[in-house]
This record gives C-alpha cells, structure tokens and sequence, in this order.
C-alpha cells in the first residue's frame, strides 16, 4: 500500500514496486496545491489500483492496513514558502492525514510501514555528516510538522510493538517532476527556468545539497521493506551531495538556458539548512549499498 500514491515521489515508488512484480494499492486525495495526479500512474500498468480518496475517508482503513505486506506513507506538501503562509493547511496535510492512519493501526497489522520524513527535519546541523541521532531543530513549518508525524509514528511502533521506518531524505527530482504552480522547489524551479529559456539562478557560493533521483528513491523504499528491522528506525538515505552551481550546470546543458549567480536572499538564508552531507552509514548497514543513477545521466 503506498499512501499518497499518486504524487510525484509516491508515484515513482509505485512505479518501482509494480515493475518489481508488486500489487500494489494507492490511495491519494489529489489534493489542491499537490502533486497528485491520477495522470501520475501508467493507466497500462494493471498490478496498481488507484482508490481516489483522502485516507479520513477510506471507512476500510484499519483493514486495508492489516491485509497489506508493506504500508509506504508518502503523502505530504512539499511547498515550504506556502506553508508558512498557510500553517494550517500544512498541518492538515503533513501531519493530521498521518495521525488518521496511525489512529487505524493495531497489534494486527503485520507489515513493514515506511514513513517518508524529511533531512530538513534536521535544521542547520553544521558542517559535518548529519547522523540519525543528530538533534532535530527545524526551521520552517513543514518541517516542524514533519518531525512531529515522524514523533508520531515512532511511538505508535513503541506501543502496538509495529516495525516502522522513517526515511530522511533531501530535495528530489525525476520522471513527473512538478513544474506548475509557485512553489515547486530548488530543482523544480531550475527546470523550469531552463525550459523556458530563463537564466537559472544560484545564490550564493559554494552551497550544497543532497539530491535524490526519484527511481533511486524507488528502489530505496524496496530495500527498506525487505530490510530486517524491529520496532522504530530512522534511516538516511543516500544521495548525492552535489554543489548547487554544478547541478545548475547539468540542467543548463541538458535542456538549454544559462546559469545565473546571485546573493542568498535573506529569507532564504534563514531556513537554509546549510551544506552539510547526511551521514548514511546506517542505512548501509541494514539495507545494503545502493548503486545510484550517475547525476548527468539521472538529469
């Protein structure tokens, strides 16, 4: 079961898991200002079922959720700008749908649930690789919210004795990129501009993040599934850290436009989360190492 299936990341990991001979079950909202989209899904792609509803308003819920091997939460609203100016939209999206499917599970339900948390949960973590056990200090609204679904399930793990996962993850970008809308994001925002012949802006020097391949994602969330894991988790998951400039460039090249450097805006500086690598030796360890898709190549 992949919740919020039909978004642009939910959608790859359906994408991945059906190629993967899984049936799988999707169930998303579409929900304004998201990414879902039925359109998301391969109408030719038979082992996925799509249930077009937000998951308050599945009555079946609770045992849909014991019948499942793997419960995959991606649903949220990646739009940080708007959710500042919209808490409360932010809030019922990225935590309250999560607090509805928390409320539906119980010791019966047997499958691995992977929850799909944020690095951003992290905050400013200084310069060094950011471990799991790194103290949470978010610096904007969603993250805020994302740390408390992430609170959430961990002690709902604790007291229905449930395996669950929560993956960290940085800004994404693949097949089904969003590019509408006014606020897609860091690399959403680059395509777009190269795309329609724009200049892509970078601000500031030297500055850095870890991104991630929405089909390296897929492939991720598999591992995690298969994973031997017991009661609550938290997990890294690689990428790779790339200079902003560079990954620019690779868009310049790709789809055409110029690169264009600026200063860091000051409201953008204040919820930077700084150039530090996350630390994914964890994940490693338990899942083994993940071959990602080379950065050109992936753009």
């Amino acid at each position: 079961m992949v919740l919020g299936g039909a978004g642009f990341i939910g959608s790859a990991i359906c994408r991945r898991l059906a190629s993967r001979g899984f049936t799988v079950t999707a169930i998303d909202g579409l929900l304004p200002r998201t990414s879902g989209a039925a359109a998301n899904l391969p109408a030719g792609m038979k082992n996925i079922d799509l249930i077009a509803r937000r998951v308050e308003d599945v009555a079946e819920l609770p045992s849909m959720l014991r019948g499942h091997d793997s419960i995959v939460d991606a649903m949220g609203w990646t739009s940080h700008w708007e959710a500042i100016e919209d808490p409360l939209y932010d809030m019922e999206l990225n935590l309250g749908s999560h607090l509805a499917v928390i409320r539906a599970l119980d010791k019966r339900v047997s499958g691995r649930i992977v929850y799909l948390g944020s690095s951003h949960q992290y905050g400013r973590a200084g310069a060094g690789p950011v471990g799991e056990t790194q103290v949470m200090a978010p610096l904007d609204v969603q993250s805020v919210h994302k740390v408390a679904a992430e609170a959430h399930y961990r002690l709902a793990a604790e007291r229905l004795e449930l395996s669950a996962a929560s993956l960290r993850f940085g800004n994404t970008f693949g097949p089904g990129q969003p590019l509408t809308g006014r606020d897609i994001g860091l690399i959403g925002t680059m395509i777009r501009r190269a795309l329609a012949g724009e200049a892509i802006q970078v601000f500031g020097e030297g500055r850095r993040r870890t991104v991630h391949f929405a089909p390296d994602l897929g492939k991720a969330v598999e591992r995690v599934m298969a994973a031997k894991l017991s009661g609550f988790t938290p997990l890294n998951v690689p990428g790779q850290h790339v200079l902003i400039d560079e990954l620019a460039k690779q868009i310049a090249a790709c789809a055409g436009g110029t690169v264009r450097h600026e200063a860091l805006p000051a409201a953008d500086g204040a919820i930077d989360t700084g150039n530090a690598p996350l630390d994914c030796t964890l994940f490693e360890k338990l899942c083994g190492p993940l071959q990602l898709t080379k950065l050109a190549e992936a753009v």
